[in-house]
């Protein structure tokens, strides 16, 4: 993973050393039991492992921008259902595994559909992938998990009954002054964390540190 994130050859070995390098004991009865070596690597709680865990998150994510540039994927949350798609994607998972050596757990993903989507396309993107397929997105905290859900599909307005029922008074008048436009052309997310404006785990990482130690506040904002 580091190699294709093009660390140098020097810092790969230095890194695969304190990883290698890692043994632990055990307190058995108040006394120390002989030492070990893990074989998998390091344990959760290691001082290096947000670091690595760092670097993995972010060849996930330059694989599903490369994707995306490509004209692979649609996007990485939401995108276009094909099979064409799915198997992008699928191929973008294998490879992160293979460089990772970690694997997503399948029975615990989701897929969601929208209404448009025929059953025969969705039930032959969810067995490529190997999810659950779910119409009706579940709900976190008792919340809706998708802001489409509080939007009235026929008119383009906010389903004011919902919303209601949903939150308290001065959330929903909030709510409900946000203007909803039904324009042609998508919204585009700008990073502000970084020169590219694309936004990438190292710079939203760097982003956090920069705000923390400054004691400001960047924001992201979206134009048409």
């Amino acid at each position: 993973m580091m190699r294709g994130l093009d660390f140098c050859e020097g810092w790969v070995t230095l890194i695969m050393r304190c990883v290698q390098s890692v043994f632990y004991s055990v307190l058995l009865n108040k006394g120390q039991e002989a030492v070990f070596k893990p074989t998998i690597g390091l344990k959760q709680g290691d001082p290096l492992s947000p670091y690595l865990f760092i670097n993995y998150t972010e060849g996930f994510s330059r694989l599903l921008s490369h994707a995306m540039r490509d004209g692979k994927i649609g996007g990485i949350l939401f995108g276009k259902a094909s099979l064409e798609g799915a198997l992008a994607m699928k191929t973008i998972i294998k490879d992160y595994e293979n460089m990772s050596g970690q694997l997503v757990n399948f029975d615990k993903s989701l897929i969601y559909f929208s209404n448009i989507t025929s059953e025969e396309d969705q039930t032959r993107i969810g067995g490529e992938l190997g999810v659950k397929i779910s119409n009706n997105p579940e709900k976190y905290l008792g919340l809706p998990t998708m802001v489409v859900d509080l939007i009235n599909d026929e008119n383009h307005t906010w389903k004011e009954d919902i919303i209601e029922d949903l939150f308290t008074e001065e959330p929903t008048k909030k709510t409900l002054t946000i203007p909803l436009v039904n324009s042609s052309f998508p919204d585009k997310l700008v990073w502000r964390g970084d020169s590219t404006e694309e936004y990438s785990v190292k710079s939203g990482y760097k982003w956090c540190i920069t705000s923390n130690q400054n004691g400001t506040r960047q924001t992201i904002i979206y134009k048409t």
